[in-house]
């Protein structure tokens, strides 16, 4: 009796360590949809997930696709799938970049959904059997997208269900562990099983790809077999996910308020981006956004990182539409860089030095010494007007695009708050 007694208790404090006095209701141990959903909506809102959660016939597809094509898929909530239908000419070049060791840690569900939301669903129940996830990485270098596709995705029929294509993929290496130190609440001891007593799980391997070992034989051409799994993925919208497109099309009247519609057309054998204020990637070009007053967008050129801020103010009309022409240097930079130290500064010096001369000299031999000096100092004007307002000047215009009834209208007078256009 006394064995069942302690027994009993022992079974009772067991209880209590648990921090329970009630079992949770039936079907409470799974989240509900609306929160699942709730979780998935703000996962989709990142643009570079990791993806190491792939299954392995999803990774194999990946690659395979990446080596003849733009990858295009259908990203929503906590899904993200290739679309094979839509071709989509392209290829991705790989860049070695400085290797780099990162651990994602994960302690709880929101955790799960927010850093791993395309196998949060999977997941979940390791996390609540473990305690703890990590996923530990190693990128040796990405593949990046050599130049923007030319098709307009929306107008495919192949491509409706598309909405982002992958611009660039870390590669590298994974191990995905579960367990680890866990700290156990509760308030109660029985010797060696306390309700609040600090316990340690062994860690464990869930799933890995590659060996970290082998990431520094990558080299500037490709990366080791053993360090090219995909790791991470960085997306380009192409239209908004279904159940986004209500928020989007409410914000865009706001945003037409006080903006210009402006298309950015693609500049031959360049690979541009629109970028805003704070660095974000927009759009690459060609493409069309709206532009509001003030808004800090630049444009980059991807090789040399060399850049043309929109103004800001336009001078177009509001809610207008408009073509982008934008120069990051004007006439021949070579040349203009050779004539000015070529022909202008050594025109300065004799136009100085003949100058200095002539001022020496008798009156009747002061004319020819002016004139001269008057020469050699124009050259060396005109080189330098060359070299600094056609070489390196970065220049922006919006010009309008009239329709055909703005065509057939009169002259228009628009008068804001702080400028004046119009039609004419």
């Amino acid at each position: 009796m006394r064995s069942a007694s302690v027994a009993a208790v022992g079974f009772g404090l067991g209880l209590m360590g648990c921090g329970g006095a009630t079992l949770p209701e039936s079907g409470s141990l799974a989240p509900s949809a609306p929160a699942e959903q709730a979780k998935c909506k703000v996962a989709a809102s990142q643009e570079s997930p990791l993806v190491t959660e792939w299954p392995a016939s999803e990774k194999a597809r990946f690659e395979a696709l990446t080596a003849k094509q733009v990858v295009a898929v259908e990203y929503s909530g906590c899904e993200m799938k290739i679309v094979d239908s839509c071709q989509v000419a392209g290829s991705y070049g790989f860049k070695q970049t400085t290797l780099a060791t990162d651990t994602v840690e994960i302690a709880n569900s929101d955790e799960l959904f927010a850093k791993l939301p395309l196998g949060a669903a999977s997941l979940e129940g390791q996390l609540a059997r473990s305690g703890r996830l990590a996923v530990k990485t190693t990128v040796a270098g990405q593949l990046q997208l050599l130049e923007s596709p030319a098709l307009d995705l929306t107008k495919q029929p192949s491509c409706a269900r598309v909405t982002h294509i992958v611009r660039a993929i870390s590669v590298g290496s994974f191990r995905l562990l579960a367990g680890g130190a866990v700290s156990a609440g509760g308030g109660a001891s029985v010797g060696p099983v306390g309700g609040g007593a600090a316990s340690r799980r062994e860690e464990s391997t869930v799933r890995e790809a590659g060996d970290p070992a082998r990431c520094p034989e990558s080299t500037d051409s490709a990366p080791h077999p053993q360090c090219a799994s995909p790791i991470q993925v960085f997306l380009t919208p192409v239209r908004e996910p279904a159940g986004q497109a209500t928020a989007a099309s409410t914000a865009e009247p706001v945003e037409r308020a006080d903006a210009v519609n402006i298309t950015f057309p693609e500049r031959e054998g360049e690979l541009w981006a629109l970028y805003d204020e704070g660095g974000k990637v927009l759009c690459e070009v060609p493409c069309t956004r709206w532009v509001p007053r003030a808004s800090g967008y630049k444009l980059r050129r991807q090789s040399d990182a060399k850049e043309v801020e929109i103004p800001d103010r336009l001078g177009n009309v509001p809610g207008s539409n408009a073509r982008a022409k934008y120069y990051p240097e004007r006439g021949a930079p070579l040349w203009g860089a050779i004539t000015f130290y070529g022909l202008g500064l050594p025109a300065a010096i004799g136009g100085t030095t003949t100058l200095i001369i002539g001022l020496a000299k008798d009156d009747e031999d002061k004319s020819f010494y002016f004139g001269a000096s008057a020469l050699y100092l124009s050259i060396a004007a005109g080189t330098a007007a060359w070299y600094w307002l056609f070489t390196d000047w970065a220049h922006f215009e919006a010009e309008p695009i009239k329709s055909a009834r703005s065509r057939s209208r009169g002259p228009e007078l628009f008068l804001g708050p702080a400028s004046v256009s119009g039609t004419f």
